[in-house]
């Protein structure tokens, strides 16, 4: 129970870190915000935050971790090595119903990466690791290496659009449907 306890406050810090460290970046900019300012937002010390984040740019993909843990389940659920297009697109909806209710966040936290060529560098890493985790939910599936890289490139490429057209279109088109019309596009294009 002790231990129950003692991850549900270490959870709860965590997020009370990641969500004070975004607040600031949106109200001042990613740049002009020191991890003692965030440290002093959390009411924690820099070494607590430090504890629980490698780094400043950590703080902003807070939740990367479990989203990569999410897909490697949605994607073990599904049959990848015969249809692995099906089980992409499912795999991706069912990470995108995940933040749905977040959009206006994440359009916030979009735009930082964007003003900034630091952040650019850590999203290209963070979709080099979701491509790991497609890669090795395909070779366990028992795809061949080259066909589950292909897959894993094909997913990022299926994941990456949709996300950009849900962050960058109109607030009331769900981002389901971006993705069901990016996978769309893309059976399209290889016909």
């Amino acid at each position: 129970m002790a231990s129950g306890l003692r991850a549900l406050k270490r959870a709860r810090t965590r997020t009370a870190i990641a969500d004070s460290a975004l607040r600031l970046f949106i109200e001042h900019g990613f740049g002009a915000v020191t991890v003692a300012d965030v440290a002093a937002a959390a009411g924690v010390s820099e070494r607590t935050v430090f504890r629980y984040f490698a780094d400043k740019e950590d703080l902003l993909f807070a939740e990367d971790d479990d989203f990569r843990e999410l897909l490697a389940r949605e994607l073990a659920a599904r049959d990848l090595k015969t249809a692995p297009i099906a089980a992409l697109r499912g795999a991706t909806v069912a990470v995108a119903l995940t933040v749905e209710d977040r959009r206006a966040e994440l359009v916030e936290r979009w735009k930082l990466v964007e003003s900034s060529s630091a952040l650019q560098a850590r999203e290209r890493a963070r979709h080099r690791r979701y491509e790991a985790t497609i890669y090795s939910a395909g070779v366990t599936a028992g795809l061949a290496a080259q066909t589950a890289r292909l897959t894993a490139r094909f997913g990022m490429i299926g994941y990456a659009e949709s996300l950009q057209r849900w962050l960058e279109g109109e607030p009331d088109v769900d981002f389901r449907t971006h993705v069901e019309a990016t996978y769309a596009e893309m059976r399209e294009l290889m016909a």
